[in-house]
Parts: C-alpha cells; structure tokens; sequence
C-alpha cells in the first residue's frame, strides 16, 4: 500500500497510539456519532490501542472509536484494521503480508514464498516468482474488498464491494456493491449510469475467470480473479471510469480452497 509506505516516511503523522496488553475483555459493542466503541464490563470503554475480544484483535483511537479499513502501529509493529475491524492476519494486504499475530512482516520470507523488504514491500528482486501472477493457492473469492489502490480514487472514494460465496459450492457467490465518500452520501442505490450499488450473481468454471449477471438489469459482467487477492471486474459501460474496470483488493475474508506444486496448473 502506499499510503502505508507514505506513512513511514512521514513521521507517522496520524497520531500513533500505544498498545495495551491482549487481555480478553468481556464487554459490549456500541454504534455511535463516529463509529463502534466497545463498553468494558466496568463501564469504561476500550481505546487508545489493540485489545482482544471474542478472539480477534481491534484497534481503537484515543477517543475510543473503532479503526476499520486502514493501518494501525502498534509497539510491535503495525497492523491492519480490516472492514468488520478486525486485525488482518496470515493474508496479504496489497504488497504487505500480515503474520500469525496480525504483524505486518518485515525482512524475511512469507509463508507463501515471498520476500518482504524493510518496509514490508514485497520485493520480486530477491526471486519466488511474481506475486501478482503466479499461483500456487487458492482462497475462495468471498470476503470485504475494495478499490482505494486504483487510481483515481482513494480510502475516502472509493468502491465496496462484498462477495458470499454459496454454501455448497464455492465456485458460485454474490456479489454487492457500494460507493463510499467520506463526504456526500454513501453506498448510493443502483441506477443505470452508474451501478454502484448493483448485485451480482457470479461463477466459474477454472476459478479465474468469472462471469456475473446482474440481479437489477440483469447484464452480463466479465471478470478476472488471481486467486489470492485481486479482483479485476470489466462493466459493460465505460462511462463512469476512465478505464473501463474496477480493480478491488481484499481487505479481509476468503480461506485456502487448493495448493499445489508450482507449475501444475488448474484451481479445481
């Protein structure tokens, strides 16, 4: 991510927030003005770092609200804040791959095979192939995605999208989308020129490439998934983006469907 990047070169101007001990507290979520808190069992409220509850881990800021689809720097090092607000863990989120306790990675080997830089960046220099193209897992499609890293839009402009994948067939899943402004109204409703907030019925055959219809107009949609965590969707109108495509990085969600040997081929 480069904002994650940017942030690192900056000085962390975001106003970091010190981390407490993990203790599992018992306690309630709340919605508010600015998101969810979380109410302890002595009323008091969680805030200013990572606490673990019902066995995840969150981030909250100093006032005690929920982080949710950004970084977070913890005193052992930083952390991603997925949608639902739980700390990401063994997943990759865009070039930065999240470890067992939700650290990002830095100067070593990924599980999967990849090398993280200093910063966490995947580096393609030091070999294991290309990331973004070879396959040797694959994760079901569903989870929390979105296109933030696209260009031309960015964390306060951005594109939801929410995929649930069948029960019996993990080849089959809906898809929803919403369109998210930090100002003006979100998740708008479906309309013609700009399908925003359109639903999808999707499947595949080989698990990479996809086709969908949608439920309100029922027009056909092409799309291509790696496999792991990108989500290139083709609409049928270029009228409302420059490319022609939404591009979608998973933020949290999926599980390991398949592995095999490099070079093997097939998903099913």
């Amino acid at each position: 991510m480069k904002l994650k990047k940017l942030l690192m070169t900056t000085g962390l101007t975001f106003g970091l927030v010190v981390m407490f001990a993990l203790t599992s507290f018992a306690g309630k979520w709340h919605w508010g003005d600015y998101g969810w808190w979380y109410e302890l069992s002595d009323g008091s409220y969680a805030k200013n770092g990572l606490w673990s509850i019902d066995g995840e881990k969150y981030a909250f800021d100093s006032h005690g609200w929920m982080i949710s689809n950004d970084w977070f720097q913890g005193t052992k090092g930083w952390y991603y804040c997925t949608n639902s607000g739980a700390v990401a863990r063994n997943q990759w989120v865009g070039n930065y791959y999240m470890g067992s306790d939700g650290i990002m990675l830095t100067n070593t080997w990924t599980p999967d095979g990849y090398y993280v830089n200093e910063l966490g960046e995947y580096d393609p220099s030091m070999g294991g192939g290309n990331k973004d193209e070879e396959i040797s897992e694959y994760y079901t499609i569903d989870g929390n995605w979105d296109n933030r890293d696209q260009s031309g839009y960015s964390k306060d402009n951005r594109v939801d999208l929410w995929i649930n994948v069948d029960p019996g067939d993990a080849y089959l899943a809906t898809m929803d989308f919403g369109l998210y402004m930090s100002s003006g109204t979100p998740y708008s409703l479906y309309d013609s020129v700009n399908p925003n907030g359109d639903s999808l019925k999707i499947a595949t055959v080989d698990g990479l490439n996809w086709g969908c219809r949608s439920t309100i107009s029922d027009k056909w949609y092409d799309m291509t998934y790696n496999g792991k965590d990108t989500i290139t969707l083709y609409w049928r109108s270029t009228a409302w983006t420059s490319s022609g495509k939404l591009i979608f990085k998973r933020r949290s969600g999926g599980r390991l469907l398949n592995s095999w040997d490099s070079g093997s081929g097939g998903v099913g």
